[in-house]
């Protein structure tokens, strides 16, 4: 799998620490946002990071989606997210808010 997007991203770093948690092998393309414009679109039109190219070639944007797809990759035994349930709408409440805080961060960065 590649990753797509530099760690000083905290989107790119979510997906890389659960690619790590889940001991699953990944290369790192530390594209950004502002320098690497082209690269990052071949992968997302949209120009956002963190990309994941799966090794069936398969392209997954954004880290919510990614860490999804993560999940269901490890099976329920080890996902951090429940896959079903109340227990995964409460997780995905909490997800929310935190990525919601995380976005406010990079625009004031920005």
């Amino acid at each position: 799998m590649q990753l797509i997007g530099r760690t000083a991203s905290p989107f790119v770093r979510r997906v890389a620490a659960t690619l790590n948690l889940y001991g699953m092998p990944s290369e790192n393309l530390p594209y950004a946002t502002n320098t690497h414009a082209a690269e990052i679109a071949r992968y997302n039109p949209l120009g956002r990071i963190p990309a994941l190219v799966t090794d069936a070639g398969e392209v997954i944007v954004d880290s919510a989606v990614i860490l999804d797809w993560l999940d269901h990759q490890v099976g329920p035994g080890r996902s951090l997210t429940p896959l079903a349930g109340p227990e995964r709408l409460a997780v995905t409440r909490l997800l929310a808010l935190a990525v919601g805080a995380a976005e406010r961060l990079v625009q004031a960065f920005y």
